[in-house]
């Protein structure tokens, strides 16, 4: 039979105490040692009453042991050494040790409830005559739509963490773990090793999901001159801005990462055409989850629907409405950033630009919806903290009259035709985003975007 050799320090002037109130253990063991061994002398020295549950079996508590040296350790340092490294739980209320081999825990994950869903969309339908001949409705116009979908999220931590608890190498079997979506709570029982490797992998997985990433956009127009009505020309960029970090996007023809500042990059830009600022959000946004972005106009139109029912009599009674619909037309952008273990960004893009292919006057009724055009363009992309991508290429082309009139003269019955004149103008306008993420790591890490911010500007 093996032996354990309990070794208790106790100071004389606490002798009159309880001697498991104040303890320190020097522990030896022979190879041939059991857990058993080492329950029953622990509890006969420190004078515990012992319950073990129905869950611990013999085989587990006739386990051999390997050589255990214990140096002065208080009481619950040694069970805690001792059990949990030898996958059993306990608990010890005043003089009542508790053993047991399977425990329920129940762990919070704070994370949306519902199934998410970022999307932004406008369809056009129009509804015809329903019948043999017509065969349904029919649909004109245009959807512009940008999605990224978080469906399965609870589902999927269901599936990750039943494979987490049981491993081949396990004897214990656990149960599938319990999933409550409204209250955000992932119940699990196992081992102690079992419940062990969840907690782990819940920690992780709760501190990648809280991460935020503040992300700060300028939207541009570019007005091209005559020397770039072809789009920017990036290679000048090049030479133009002598910082180092300039990095070219190989999946965008028209594209890139720098370390230079705002101002830089518009000093640049207005030697290829007159600049204008569409818009400059700012969005903290959580790792991996969406954030959109809109910025344009809606465009009404009303649908006059007509319905007819039948009655036993033989009329019929007709019932005539209107509904409203709308189309968008402007700059949608949908950006999803997912922070690495060393802080690298990937950044998911996707902008895409509309417009009216004739000007739309604000007070005009309109019975059908107008014609649009549409550009967009979609790419992943790996940055670092607080570099910049710019975002070029989307090129819109839009024709306008120029009038000119001589003053007095212009105005004059019949001759003044000759003193009128005008032409027609072509532009070509570029679309530029310039987006800067940066990690947002507490206060601390607020503070300084918020430096970095007023010095880029």
């Amino acid at each position: 039979m093996g032996k354990i050799v309990l070794i208790l320090l106790l100071p004389i002037y606490l002798l009159s105490e309880n001697i498991c109130t104040y303890k320190m253990f020097n522990i030896t063991s022979t190879k041939d040692s059991k857990i058993i061994d080492f329950i029953e002398q622990i509890t006969d020295v420190c004078q515990l009453n012992l319950i073990i549950d129905t869950s611990v079996t013999d085989k587990t508590l006739n386990k051999m042991l390997s050589r255990v040296y214990i140096k002065e350790k208080r009481l619950d340092e040694v069970l805690s050494l001792f059990l949990n490294e030898n996958n059993l739980f306990y608990s010890l209320e005043d003089d009542i040790l508790k053993i047991s081999y399977i425990k329920t825990e129940t762990y919070h994950i704070d994370y949306i409830s519902s199934n998410r869903k970022g999307e932004t969309s406008t369809e056009v339908t129009v509804g015809g005559e329903e019948g043999a001949s017509s065969g349904g409705t029919s649909n004109v116009g245009t959807k512009i739509e940008s999605q990224t979908v978080f469906e399965n999220f609870w589902q999927d931590l269901k599936d990750e963490v039943a494979s987490i608890a049981t491993r081949p190498e396990d004897d214990y079997r656990a149960e599938a773990p319990i999933v409550n979506e409204k209250a955000g709570m992932v119940t699990v029982s196992g081992t102690a090793f079992q419940l062990k490797r969840v907690e782990n992998y819940l920690l992780k997985l709760e501190e990648k999901l809280k991460r935020q990433v503040l992300i700060d956009v300028n939207i541009l127009s570019i007005s091209l001159n005559k020397n770039n009505m072809t789009g920017i020309n990036w290679n000048s960029f090049y030479n133009t801005i002598s910082l180092d970090g300039v990095t070219p996007l190989s999946d965008i023809p028209s594209g890139v990462i720098t370390t230079a500042s705002v101002e830089q990059i518009l000093e640049f830009l207005k030697y290829q055409g007159e600049v204008s600022s569409i818009s400059n959000p700012k969005i903290v946004a959580m790792n991996n989850q969406p954030a959109l972005i809109s910025v344009g106009n809606e465009y009404f139109y009303s649908i006059e629907e007509t319905e007819i029912t039948d009655t036993t009599a033989g009329t019929s009674n007709t019932l005539n409405s209107t509904k409203i619909e709308s189309v968008f037309a402007g700059i949608l952008l949908d950006i999803t950033a997912e922070i690495s273990n060393s802080n690298k960004i990937t950044l998911n893009v996707n902008p895409s630009v509309s417009q009216t292919v004739q000007t739309v006057s604000a007070d005009t009724t309109r019975k059908v919806p107008p014609d649009l055009t549409k550009k967009q363009l979609s790419s992943v992309i790996t940055t670092d903290n607080g570099k910049r991508v710019i975002l070029g290429g989307l090129i819109t082309k839009s024709k306008s009259v120029e009038k000119s009139v001589v003053p007095l003269l212009g105005h004059i019955p019949i001759i003044g035709a000759f003193f009128r004149s005008q032409k027609q103008i072509a532009r070509n306008e570029e679309l530029i985003i310039i987006i800067t993420p940066y990690i947002l790591d507490g206060t601390s890490g607020l503070e300084k975007v918020e430096s970095n911010l007023k010095i880029s500007r």
